[in-house]
């Protein structure tokens, strides 16, 4: 028998689903490889995804038919299948082999990519763990800042407080040098006004001295003897003294209160010593006392400084009129107990000269009452004086 030409044995096992995508399998890695022609369509096909991944999940199956085709065509002595079924094995073992390498790169890819992020991973986390510690330290400073301002805060009202405190130290120094200032000027006035008394008590001093000379001139003088006198009551008041009194305890009678003092004596001089006003009333006041047998002895006011205002030459008057009383008579000193008068107590127990000294207890000067002792009589001591 004749064998079928191999050309047309090939073509009849090309018609086998089996041959013809062994015989694409061999185009498709031939025309993937070096370039080998196909038609355009079965060029597409061999190409197509479709196809490579027909072989990825077959290509166990395809290798083993390949290899079967391949001993088929030893077998029966065609080349061509042989040659055919070979390609295709070595085909599918490339394709086996391109695609482990290609997973190996893959792997490795991924295994790199995965690498890389993990390195950016912790990057990441190396930044954020930065970032942390940088935000912990912001809100180290934040709440140091926040307490250095809360120290501010308390200093600044610490500040005000010691500031207040200073001001009015300030003012209560100031308020003291006010104080010290007016003491300063009062003690000033004071030395001046006691100055001014010194000089008058000695001037007073002199005046005394020279009128009991003069008595005691007028004595030696008298060489006849004369007939006795009978003695003279003085009752002197100081009336501006008395004024004040009268502030304090009432109006009082002075007719009732001359009669009191001078009562079981004929022979009385009654002086009254007052500050001149030149009111109307004041006259009417020495009419009265005219009236019940005063002689009234008015006295300028002299401004001193500080606006006050004193009686000039009064008390050196009564001093004058109680010295100038003669042995046996007697002296009256009524008024409001100034210590100015010791001296003038201390001459009349010199010159031997009854005395008593009629005053008021707050008013009452300390030497005073101690040069007096016991001719001493307070004016509360005296009843019916006051008026109604």
């Amino acid at each position: 028998m004749v064998e079928p030409p191999r050309q047309l044995r090939v073509g009849v096992s090309l018609t086998n689903p089996e041959f013809l995508l062994l015989w694409l399998w061999v185009e498709y890695y031939l025309n993937r490889n070096i370039g080998f022609w196909l038609p355009d369509r079965l060029k597409l096909f061999a190409r197509s995804e479709k196809l490579e991944k027909m072989i990825a999940t077959q290509s166990f199956g395809l290798l083993i038919s390949a290899v079967a085709i391949a001993g088929f065509g030893i077998l029966s002595q065609q080349p061509l299948v042989t040659a055919g079924g070979a390609g295709v094995a070595g085909g599918i073992g490339s394709a086996n082999l391109v695609r482990s390498r290609r997973k190996d790169d893959e792997r490795a890819n991924l295994e790199h990519i995965t690498t890389l992020q993990a390195e950016k991973l912790q990057t990441l986390e190396r930044t954020v763990a930065t970032l942390i510690d940088r935000s912990t330290i912001v809100e180290n400073l934040a709440d140091t800042i926040t307490d250095t301002q809360a120290s501010v805060r308390q200093l600044e009202r610490t500040s005000k407080v010691h500031t207040t405190q200073l001001n009015l130290q300030v003012k209560g120094i100031q308020k003291l040098q006010q104080v010290n200032y007016r003491c300063l000027s009062t003690i000033a006035d004071r030395d001046k006004e006691i100055s001014d008394k010194e000089r008058e008590v000695s001037w007073f001093k002199n005046e005394i001295d020279e009128l009991a000379n003069l008595v005691n001139d007028r004595r030696q003088a008298v060489s006849n003897p004369i007939p006795p006198r009978e003695p003279i009551t003085h009752l002197l008041i100081d009336g501006n003294a008395m004024r004040f009194i009268e502030k304090e305890i009432g109006n009082i009678d002075y007719r009732a209160l001359r009669q009191a003092l001078t009562q079981g004596t004929k022979n009385v001089k009654c002086k009254f010593y007052l500050a001149e006003t030149g009111k109307a009333t004041q006259q009417q006041f020495i009419t009265k006392l005219k009236q019940i047998g005063f002689e009234v002895f008015l006295f300028p006011i002299v401004n001193l400084v500080g606006g006050k205002q004193q009686t000039k030459g009064d008390d050196v008057q009564i001093a004058i009129d109680a010295v100038s009383a003669l042995p046996g008579d007697r002296v009256i000193l009524c008024g409001g107990g100034d210590s100015d008068f010791f001296p003038v107590v201390n001459r009349l127990k010199d010159m031997g000269i009854d005395f008593t000294i009629v005053a008021h207890e707050t008013t009452l000067g300390s030497r005073l009452k101690k040069a007096a002792g016991n001719n001493l009589i307070y004016l509360s001591q005296i009843q019916g004086i006051k008026l109604s």
